[in-house]
């Protein structure tokens, strides 16, 4: 199974739009796979070519109501469906003093966790934590927004994977399960972004050993 994340919307502050981010589910036997991307692309193919921006993509924004609704019974609704976990948040709904309540409770736990791991001599994870508290410092409040945003729509997915594929009868594919995030709304260039991915990338790889309170 694949559950393919993306994200749409401002997250600046004064923005009364919602911002979100979208898992898209995919079950991926290769029949039903390919049955899949051959809907896709006879959809694609009777749209304007005229739609495609510079890197052959197709935004939803350029699209009518119509060519959606379209997309909706041709590729996403025949079974089996393409299911999707959505999360949004209304940035104006969410001022920069609400979310730094937010951070400050998110520091406090990082500092917990610390403590935790120093009292049971675990060093390596103990500074793992500090290190991590250093980082969740530094995200900007609309940066701040998108990867709490994406946590949620991280957890509630699989959440979501683990309800259809045991309802459906297909639940051996979670063993298979995996992530695909588009990272566009991470820019590798600029400096405090960089140490967002090796922040993550370091819990990604990070493997702590179960302990007992």
């Amino acid at each position: 199974m694949l559950i393919a994340v993306d994200e749409s919307g401002s997250p600046a502050a004064s923005s009364d739009r919602l911002t979100f981010f979208v898992g898209v589910h995919f079950r991926q036997r290769k029949t039903i796979y390919r049955m899949k991307q051959a809907a896709f692309r006879r959809w694609e193919e009777s749209l304007p070519a005229s739609l495609k921006d510079h890197n052959g993509e197709i935004k939803g924004k350029v699209l009518s109501d119509a060519q959606l609704a379209q997309f909706a019974r041709d590729v996403m609704v025949p079974q089996p469906p393409i299911l999707v976990t959505a999360v949004g948040l209304r940035p104006s709904s969410n001022p920069p003093k609400v979310v730094d309540k937010h951070r400050a409770l998110q520091a406090e736990g990082i500092k917990q966790g610390m403590l935790f791991y120093k009292e049971h001599q675990r060093d390596s994870m103990a500074r793992l934590y500090e290190e991590f508290g250093h980082w969740s410092e530094n995200p900007s409040y609309d940066q701040y927004l998108k990867i709490a945003l994406l946590g949620e729509c991280i957890a509630r997915s699989l959440v979501n994977a683990f309800g259809h594929s045991i309802a459906g009868g297909y639940d051996y594919e979670l063993m298979r399960l995996r992530y695909v995030i588009d990272r566009d709304w991470l820019r590798p260039s600029s400096t405090r972004l960089q140490r967002t991915h090796q922040a993550w990338r370091t819990v990604r790889n990070t493997d702590p050993a179960p302990l007992s309170r």
